[in-house]
């Protein structure tokens, strides 16, 4: 097999060694390793979207991961969230091997995580209150859904507008309401796929903002994927990724 269709091999000199702590230990809430995943064109070419990628993550951290597109961040939040499945390697998350979850062990462990993408997702023909309460159907009791609701909207300053649709909001009200649903969920980790994407500069400060006000408040582990390089600096870690390769870099300045 040449060496444009497996994963490279890490040495003992390699930046795909566990990225964070030395050593996988108990303080580890997310922890890949050696994940590989890689996605064949039309045209016959490999595309590889992770190489043996090895990353420790503490409960509480908030990571940025960072790099072009088509470098594998985006794909990395996905493996990592089970919207997609590594070809190898395995995924711990709380001391739980997810890696190989199926049916309702799948979907359950994808509820319990807050998802925030750059797209929005939002239902155009549901109210706010509605869109926050989407991800709690059929998961949680109804009786605690508007709780649950009102918590979530009343965190990221939208209460006041539970009876509004998507199409009267603003790009930063509705990734706000993005948020919201993610938070319905009482989530350990969001995982928030370019969530100032396509939000102006004003727009972008205040998502950012509140994402790690929420990160603080409620010690959420929060893995990011973004363009934004002064939004990764607030970052407490800083993971690039070229052409599927993690390595650790510095933030430049903390929040």
């Amino acid at each position: 097999m040449s060496e444009k269709d497996h994963c490279i091999q890490p040495d003992s000199h390699s930046p795909l060694h566990t990225l964070g702590n030395e050593s996988p230990s108990a303080d580890s809430f997310v922890e890949t390793r050696e994940i590989c995943k890689k996605y064949t064109t039309p045209e016959g070419d490999i595309l590889h979207a992770a190489r043996d990628v090895s990353l420790s993550i503490a409960h509480g951290q908030s990571v940025a991961l960072v790099g072009p597109s088509g470098s594998g961040k985006s794909t990395l939040l996905h493996l990592i969230g089970l919207i997609d499945t590594p070809d190898s390697g395995s995924i711990t998350v709380d001391g739980r091997v997810i890696t190989d979850l199926r049916g309702k062990d799948r979907a359950d462990y994808r509820s319990r995580v807050g998802f925030v993408f750059q797209q929005f997702h939002l239902i155009d023909s549901l109210t706010v209150a509605q869109n926050v309460a989407a991800p709690l159907i059929g998961r949680t009791p109804r009786g605690k859904h508007a709780e649950r609701v009102k918590t979530a909207l009343d965190l990221v300053g939208l209460a006041s507008r539970a009876d509004a649709y998507p199409s009267q909001l603003s790009g930063g009200q509705q990734q706000r309401v993005a948020i919201a649903r993610a938070l319905a969920v009482e989530p350990a980790l969001i995982l928030a796929d370019e969530p100032t994407g396509n939000l102006d500069s004003a727009n972008s400060q205040k998502i950012a903002d509140l994402l790690l006000e929420l990160h603080t408040a409620k010690n959420i582990t929060l893995i990011l994927a973004t363009h934004d390089l002064a939004l990764a600096a607030r970052m407490e870690r800083v993971i690039e990724i070229h052409d599927g390769v993690a390595t650790e870099a510095l933030p430049s300045g903390r929040r």
